[in-house]
């Protein structure tokens, strides 16, 4: 059986390498503002998108327009 090698889990899940790195920019915009708002006591992500906090209904310009306006 042969070994499989990733980078990161993304890798992983997603077809080619720039899914891979949008989903995983994405992650990280979306755990960074996750630790804003529980730092401003607000657990939800809510910002109007009303999404839940799940990565794959942002887009990484939504997620950088969230964290401009902070």
């Amino acid at each position: 059986m042969d070994n499989l090698a990733y980078s990161t889990i993304f890798d992983a899940v997603t077809p080619d390498r720039e899914d891979a790195a949008d989903v995983e920019l994405r992650e990280d915009l979306t755990h960074l503002l996750r630790g804003i708002f529980e730092q401003r006591e607000s657990a939800q992500l809510d910002a109007s998108g009303r999404d839940g906090g799940k990565v794959d209904t942002l887009s990484s310009d939504k997620l950088i327009g969230y964290l401009a306006k902070l």
